[in-house]
């Protein structure tokens, strides 16, 4: 094995300026609060809970829709039962904020 070399540990980088070991101010500033611009959120939101709940009733209807030797003729009933669930309470959600998106632009629409 060779030798390290002699000035292995040496700094460099230049010293710090003298006021950065000076005492600061130790006092806190709160960020300013941010809030959710729903307006923009909620139409961004229809078309993704539309098109995730119709593909879950899609998928769950592919238990009857192919034939016996597919794969999804193996799927348990409550399986079934449970995606078709959720892809009609994702289309629920997408009515429901459909129709807050309306109400909200005619309320605006009020205002100016």
């Amino acid at each position: 094995m060779g030798t390290a070399p002699v000035d292995d540990d040496t700094m460099m980088a230049p010293a710090p300026d003298a006021s950065a070991f000076t005492a600061q101010s130790m006092s806190y500033k709160s960020p300013a609060a941010r809030t959710a611009k729903t307006s923009d959120l909620k139409p961004t939101l229809i078309p993704i809970l539309l098109t995730t709940g119709m593909l879950f009733i899609i998928f769950s209807l592919l238990k009857y829709v192919r034939g016996a030797d597919s794969p999804y003729a193996a799927l348990p009933g409550w399986v079934v039962g449970m995606v078709a669930g959720m892809g009609g309470i994702l289309l629920a959600f997408a009515v429901f904020t459909m129709m807050q998106v309306k109400e909200q632009m005619t309320r605006t629409k009020r205002r100016s």
